[in-house]
């Protein structure tokens, strides 16, 4: 190509003269600025080939030239970056990866310097911010930078460079790096050439999302996870596939070691899945709040893997399958380790939570039926022919262990069962689900016995079940007399009127019986009264098969026998002259309302209702069967502080008298604006309030004065000139 240019160069002379001022010659002196040229020539001039050539022509013809080779460089480098995972490495939230990732960068100019390609490099962990050049001094030390895990692995496996031609005079050289060290990487490129232009810009190709052009973590470390399950302080051996079962709470804890545990706005790798059934109120789904990362606390730093710790409480009970995994932000499953950090399998949890004890009953065929376990046995059944015997079990919780029984002549405690011999009793069979067992025996005369059954589930809950005493004889008894509460009452007390129901049999003897002749009860109250009174009522003097049985409901008025002490016990003779007797049925018997009292031993306030000292307020309920537990203070305090309330003490009449009193002292130590009421009810519901509201002030802050003047120039240590306010 060949440019010439007369009136675009800017030029100037001057007459160059000798020593004696004659005329020598004509120095012209131009400027070409490439710059300014047009595009067509800025193409054509950006070259480093280029040769100006300056001609000179003087006004007699004479021409005179001179050629100089130039380089021109008007073009930036272009700067591109191209990132493909290697294999087996996958991307999780946009910029973690999981293995090794490669970023080929490629600088094409004509005019490249290795030593001005430049590297930008941040590792988080390592604390390193650093500026490589990227000459072959630069890149050995990038070689031999190491990550901080404990594995100590290279920053980068290879880094390899490669300079092209590609004709023209146009280079173009790639560096390959290959991330590999575990670490949070900030990245930057940059280029100048050899004339000093930079890169405009930096072109980005990748496999994965654009937001890890300059941001990404490598994590090739899978989190480690403990998890702990007690009860009752200890630690339980859960076994896959096999339900553990337990009488308490189960309080679960699990550990996480990860350095890339969550980010907010990321996806958080927790997966909790919890079933239940068979179960009763209480918590007992953790999923929402293990797969909420905010729930998880840190709990300890080893290097640069932080521990992190949640927590659990399962309370209701029931049969559980609960499932835990977790995969860091890196998509790397966790490895899972005994409470001894030996490596095992992740599998479901099942476990058990069940304290409430199996139900049961015995029944006698055509004398009843019972669902708990009797402490006074009264032998009040006769048969003169065989009976049948019929047991169940059942527990809603846990299936059945073990369900035993046996029979025996004689009565035996609770004490004494728990104590006996069960391994040769006869065993019922659950039923096919676990949780039920049926079994049944007959019994022929002679023989006096009572049946006692053991329910044990396997959460080792045991519950004891008998039956009444039951003779079995072809001999005559004396007539069978019981008595049956029909009312209920509470804490075992009751506050009206007791309807009771006599119940009277006289047995077959062969085919017949003698029939009954009188009937009647007695009823008697000691203590708070006293008093007694025998009705009667039945008196036949008719043998009559009719009288075979007699039943009746009577009344103990609660306004006569209010006691805690009261007794009925119903007789009856048949016409053989075979008196039988029920067994003493004792009652407590309430229908006092509690009173209430409040003595205060501060009484004199200031202003009306101000104290400068504690005051102390003295309770007192009289009441025969007082309910601690029942005692309901009504305190408010504007400052927010709880006035302190004893303990309570009674008299030595307590469950005696309608005299006796309970006390306690209610303390207010501290300032605040007070309030005070209370209502209390009994064991046997009879409820009383206080009746007012006492109000007050307690103040111990002593007033502070503190006084300032609006004048402290004093002359001659007190003396001032001009007015002084205070």
């Amino acid at each position: 190509m060949v440019y010439s240019t007369e009136n675009d160069t800017q030029y100037s002379y001057e007459r160059l003269r000798d020593k004696n001022g004659e005329p020598l010659k004509i120095a012209f002196k131009g400027v070409l600025d490439i710059k300014n040229l047009g595009d067509k020539e800025k193409i054509l001039a950006d070259h480093n080939d280029v040769y100006l050539k300056v001609m000179a022509t003087d006004n007699s013809g004479k021409t005179v030239s001179a050629v100089q080779q130039l380089t021109i460089d008007l073009t930036s480098p272009e700067v591109n970056v191209q990132y493909t995972n290697e294999p087996n490495t996958s991307v999780q939230n946009g910029t973690y990866f999981n293995g090794n990732r490669k970023a080929v960068l490629s600088i094409k100019d004509r005019n490249i310097v290795p030593g001005q390609i430049y590297f930008n490099l941040t590792l988080t962990d390592k604390k390193l911010n650093e500026t490589y050049t990227l000459d072959s001094a630069s890149i050995e030390q990038l070689r031999e930078l190491t990550d901080v895990t404990p594995k100590h692995q290279n920053v980068f496996s290879s880094i390899s460079t490669e300079m092209k031609d590609l004709g023209d005079g146009v280079q173009q050289m790639d560096i390959v790096f290959v991330f590999n060290g575990e670490d949070r990487y900030e990245v930057n490129f940059s280029c100048v050439d050899g004339l000093g232009n930079g890169n405009d810009n930096v072109s980005y190709s990748t496999d994965v999302t654009e937001a890890a052009n300059h941001v990404f973590t490598i994590d090739k470390t899978s989190p480690v996870i403990k998890q702990i399950y007690t009860a009752g302080g200890t630690e339980i051996s859960l076994q896959p596939g096999e339900p553990y079962y337990v009488q308490s709470p189960v309080y679960y804890t699990t550990y996480v070691d990860e350095h890339n545990f969550a980010g907010e706005g990321l996806d958080f790798g927790a997966v909790s899945q919890t079933e239940i059934s068979r179960n009763t109120d209480g918590a007992w789904n953790p999923d929402d709040l293990m797969q909420d990362s905010s729930q998880w606390a840190e709990n300890g730093v080893n290097g640069i893997t932080e521990q992190w710790k949640y927590t659990f409480t399962f309370e209701a009970q029931g049969a559980y399958r609960h499932f835990f995994e977790y995969k860091d932000l890196a998509g790397n499953p966790a490895i899972y380790v005994d409470a001894n950090d030996n490596e095992i399998s992740n599998t479901d949890a099942l476990f058990t939570i069940d304290w409430t004890q199996g139900t049961g009953s015995v029944s006698i065929n055509g004398f009843g039926f019972w669902e708990t376990f009797l402490h006074n046995i009264t032998f009040g059944l006769f048969n003169p022919g065989s009976v049948d015997v019929e047991m169940n079990a059942e527990d809603y919780t846990s299936p059945l262990y073990a369900v035993q029984y046996f029979r025996t002549p004689d009565p035996m405690s609770l004490e004494q069962l728990e104590n006996y011999d069960w391994s040769n009793t006869s065993y019922m069979d659950p039923s096919e689900d676990g949780y039920k067992a049926h079994g049944a025996f007959t019994v022929d005369p002679d023989e006096q016995f009572v049946v006692y059954m053991k329910v044990t589930d396997y959460a080792n809950n045991v519950s004891y079940f008998s039956s009444d005493g039951m003779i079995v004889d072809s001999t005559k008894p004396a007539p069978v007399v019981t008595i049956t509460n029909l009312s209920q009452s509470q804490n075992g007390i009751f506050n009206e009127d007791v309807t009771l129901q006599i119940d009277v049999e006289d047995p077959y003897a062969g085919d017949t019986y003698s029939g009954l002749e009188r009937v009647w009860y007695t009823v008697s109250a000691s203590g708070n009264v006293n008093t007694s009174e025998t009705i009667e009522l039945l008196n036949s003097s008719n043998r009559v098969q009719s009288n075979q049985t007699f039943s009746q409901v009577v009344t103990v008025p609660a306004n006569v026998y209010n006691s805690n002490d009261v007794k009925v016990q119903a007789f009856a003779v048949d016409f053989s002259g075979n008196q039988g007797e029920s067994e003493v049925t004792e009652m407590k018997i309430d229908v006092t309302n509690p009173t209430i009292s409040v003595s205060w031993d501060l009484n004199n306030p200031l202003n009306g209702s101000f104290y400068k000292d504690t005051r102390t307020a003295t309770v007192t309920v009289t009441d025969r069967n007082f309910d601690p537990n029942n005692v309901r203070f009504s305190i408010t305090n504007t400052d927010g502080t709880e006035a302190s309330i004893g303990g309570w003490s009674s008299s030595s009449d307590i469950g005696v008298s309608d005299s006796a009193t309970s006390t306690c002292q209610v303390a207010f130590p501290t300032d605040g604006d007070y309030t005070f009421t209370l209502g209390c009810t009994d064991l046997a519901g009879n409820s009383t309030e206080y009746g007012q509201t006492d109000e007050f002030t307690i103040d111990k802050t002593v007033p502070e004065i503190s006084v300032s003047y609006d004048n402290n120039s004093a002359r001659n240590g007190n003396y001032y000139n001009e007015a002084r306010i205070a």
